[in-house]
Parts: C-alpha cells; structure tokens; sequence
C-alpha cells in the first residue's frame, strides 16, 4: 500500500529526505515500547535526569547573582535581625525551628547593597516586585481598602 509523502516525517540521514515509516507507525511503536517496564523505567529516568539539570541551572543562577558574605559578616547580620526574617519576624530554621526555611540574604539587585535577612516566603515576594516601591505600595493601598469593606 502506497501512502503520500505528506504522511512521512522528513529525515536529514535518509536517502530520499524522508523517513522509511509512516509517523502513525512510528506513534504506535513509540507508545507500545514506552508501555513496557523497561519503557516507563528508561522514561522516568530521563525526566527525572531533566529535573535534575534544571535544578542545577537554577542553583548555579542563584549562585551566581547571590552576594559574598563573611561568616563575620552574616553572624552581625543575624545578631541585628535576630536571627529573624526582617519583614514578618519568622525564626530561621537552623535556631531549632522547623517550621520556617533558613533565612536568605536580601540584597538590592542593582547596587549590589546588602539590606538585610528575609524568610523564603518574604524574599520571594520582594524578588516579585523587583525593588518597585511603587509596586508595593498598591498592594498597601489594595489590601487596605478591601480591609475597610470587611472590617
């Protein structure tokens, strides 16, 4: 049975530029195989090598744009803060509590000016408005008349 060409995937290494199966066969076979255990096994392994590299990427960017501190100078920070987030007080988990993650180094992004220690969950909304004040204070200014409707 001849098919069309326009039901054939084009192949640089094959000798007529297309592929030698059909892409509905090449599918089918495709699905069959990732059926199998060695299939899910091989598959899992290759998104779980994916996620990997990915966190890698990630670590190594944040690495990369965090600041330099001394051991000397991120102690006097912690003394200064308390040990604490900055912004909402949470205790940093390395003091005994498990609840909150290990505070992080704040630091504006274009100066390079270290401001202080925040908790996860702070730093990642000071990274979400990008040093915008402006930015913030609408979140003030949303929160605080939907607090007078409610109140």
């Amino acid at each position: 049975m001849e098919k069309p060409l326009t039901e054939f995937s084009r192949g640089n290494g094959y000798h007529n530029g297309y592929r030698s199966h059909c892409k509905k066969c090449i599918a089918a076979e495709q699905t069959a195989r990732l059926q199998t255990e060695h299939g899910r096994e091989k598959r899992k392994g290759y998104y779980q090598k994916k996620l990997e590299a990915r966190r890698l990427v990630i670590r190594r960017e944040k690495e990369k744009n965090a600041p330099v501190l001394s051991s000397e100078q991120l102690q006097a920070l912690q003394e200064e803060y308390g040990n604490c987030c900055g912004v909402c007080g949470a205790p940093n988990a390395k003091s005994g509590k498990t609840k909150h993650m290990q505070l992080l180094v704040d630091h504006n992004s274009r100066t390079g000016e270290i401001r202080g220690l925040l908790c996860s969950s702070c730093y990642s909304a000071m990274c979400a408005f990008g040093d915008d004040l402006e930015g913030i204070e609408r979140v003030v200014s949303y929160l605080k008349r939907y607090e007078c409707k409610s109140g």
